[in-house]
């Protein structure tokens, strides 16, 4: 299909005419960011978090619109229509979407399908690795939401404590026991958002610290969730309006430290991060908390791109290599907890051809009667896209998805040359001196090599047709947590996910009138959550059980490889190389 599209054009424009009717209708009405921000709190505190993921995207599109014509803003007595606020939001929600695939068909034409029959219109979208990627990042948020990894406490408790309460009333042991479940509630929350750079880290960006920044965060993550739970405890707002003098000398209470020209400079970048749950109306100094939203979006990865933006040379220089390490020590953290697995990081192959890249990590197990296993993984650990035009970074010409999946084929075939397989059983020697291999392995081991692309948000979105599993670092933790060191579970939720994934979406069609056509659009639900089962393998004694019935009766899986004479043979189900090694190498 032609970049030049009619009906695309014809789509882009009615939004764009929509949208600017409703900005000059709101801005013409008394204090409109108040009333969006309230609508979007409401979709959430009703326990319908989709619509509140949608009416929040629509915000941050209708607010963006409005605070470029602040100065008109709260000049007017009359309140917005709170029925229109909803369509407004949900309208912006749909532009949201449709904007994304015409992003997505700039760069890829054949993705998406425009027609037009009349004042009717259809878009298409062609690749469900679009809807897969939308569907997994739902699944990972709450998979980390309901995980006891980290969590020491009932968080819903510190409702229950809070209600009938006076505000930040600390003479009532019900609201300082609701606070230290909070300040519990923060560490884990920043446990699961993209916080790779140490919190203590000295590094200097847009004039202040690293750590002054984080400092700052806390304390306003802090009165976000307090006014959360205070709000759902005691059926109040959560929309709550700080002046910059109230909400900057709050905060420099708690921080003394920090001067409070850095604190109110923290506040404002930390808005610019926000996705409109912190609006700053700076004509009148004042700052719109959307507390249950703000609590919900991950400000430190939004942080960092809008550093990334105004200063890549210093971006690239101080903190690429910060996130990109942390992804990698994480996987590591993950499998080391198993004392199967011994992980390897930044495994260099320049030795052996300067052309070679390292090998981020190399995941190896010990597996009873069969021999060793090994994940090679190629980590990209990308700020997380926000909107089309980021995760489109993934698959152009020079896109890391597009890297990493040339870098692990690479990496694949050299390790599958003789002088690779060598390397590999060095490798094996170092970091399991403690195995007796001549007596577990009297008639030759396999080694088991499985390619992975580890990210930090991506599960393969426009690589449909791809053959090497693509899974973001959070999942990727939670299966191997579920797998009790079992290298089959962790397989095969790696090598099933897409199909898990399929299985959890409907796709759907949604139905809007914009001006004078009716656009129809495809879109997609969650049908059901997955959830990973706790696996039991080493602690119930599996894993020991089967290297002593191995050792007692003289079978192992190797040799009867070796009896039946196949020293290399591949499984259906996925490409995945099993490969004997003589006793004689060891």
């Amino acid at each position: 299909m032609s970049r030049n599209n009619s009906v695309r054009k014809i789509v882009e424009n009615a939004f764009e005419s929509k949208i600017k009717e409703i900005t000059n209708r709101l801005i013409k009405t008394r204090d409109p960011l108040l009333y969006l921000s309230e609508a979007v709190e409401s979709a959430y505190k009703s326990g319908n978090f989709p619509l509140g993921e949608l009416l929040r995207c629509g915000n941050e599109i209708i607010t963006e619109r409005l605070l470029k014509n602040a100065e008109s803003l709260n000049e007017f007595e009359k309140k917005p229509d709170l029925e229109m606020v909803f369509a407004d939001l949900l309208l912006g929600a749909n532009y949201w979407a449709v904007r994304d695939k015409v992003f997505y068909s700039y760069a890829n034409p054949d993705s998406v399908t425009w027609e037009k029959s009349g004042g009717d219109i259809r878009i298409e979208l062609n690749d469900d690795s679009i809807f897969r990627q939308l569907v997994s990042e739902r699944q990972t948020f709450r998979l980390n939401s309901i995980s006891s990894k980290n969590k020491k406490h009932s968080f819903s408790n510190a409702i229950d404590l809070l209600k009938n309460t006076k505000p930040f009333d600390f003479s009532n042991k019900n609201v300082v026991n609701a606070a230290k479940l909070i300040e519990s509630e923060i560490e884990w929350k920043l446990s699961y958002f993209f916080s790779y750079v140490p919190e203590d880290s000295s590094i200097e960006i847009r004039g202040y610290l690293y750590s002054e920044f984080i400092g700052v965060y806390k304390v306003l993550m802090f009165y976000a969730l307090y006014e959360r739970h205070y709000s759902m405890a005691n059926g109040i707002s959560s929309v709550i309006t700080y002046t910059e003098y109230e909400i900057s000398n709050a905060i420099q209470q708690q921080i003394p430290d920090i001067s409070i020209e850095k604190i109110k400079k923290i506040i404002e970048d930390i808005s610019l991060s926000s996705r409109s749950t912190l609006i700053f109306l700076r004509k009148e100094s004042k700052y719109y908390l959307s507390a249950l939203s703000f609590t919900l979006v991950d400000i430190i990865s939004n942080f960092l791109r809008l550093h990334a933006k105004c200063e890549p040379d210093h971006f690239s220089s101080n903190i690429a290599h910060l996130i990109g390490n942390g992804l990698v020590l994480k996987i590591k953290e993950s499998f080391e907890q198993h004392k199967n697995y011994r992980v390897l990081c930044d495994v260099k192959l320049s030795k052996f051809d300067e052309k070679l890249p390292d090998i981020d990590v190399l995941a190896i197990s010990y597996e009873p009667s069969l021999g060793f296993h090994l994940f090679i993984g190629e980590v990209k650990n990308n700020l997380p896209a926000v909107w089309a035009k980021d995760y489109l970074k993934a698959s152009s010409k020079n896109g890391f998805i597009t890297k990493a999946i040339s870098q692990a084929n690479i990496i694949n075939d050299f390790l599958s040359t003789n002088q690779g397989e060598r390397y590999l059983l060095d490798l094996i020697k170092t970091n399991f001196k403690h195995l007796d291999l001549k007596k577990l392995f009297p008639h030759g081991f396999c080694v088991v090599k499985d390619k992975l692309i580890i990210t930090s948000q991506s599960v393969g979105m426009f690589f449909p047709e791809k053959n090497i599993p693509i899974i973001d670092g959070d999942t990727l933790c939670h299966i191997i947590d579920g797998s009790d060191g079992d290298t089959n579970y962790i397989q095969f939720h790696i090598n099933g996910f897409d199909k898990i994934v399929d299985e959890c979406m409907e796709k759907c069609q949604e139905e809007m009138t914009l001006g004078d056509y009716n656009i129809q659009f495809d879109s997609v639900k969650i049908d059901k959550f997955f959830g990973l089962a706790q696996h039991t393998y080493i602690s119930d004694g599996t894993f020991e059980q089967l290297e002593l019935d191995s050792l007692e009766s003289g079978y192992t899986m190797a040799g009867s490889l070796l009896h039946k004479g196949d020293e290399k043979f591949h499984i259906d189900h996925f490409p995945r190389e099993y490969k004997l090694i003589e006793i004689s190498a060891y």
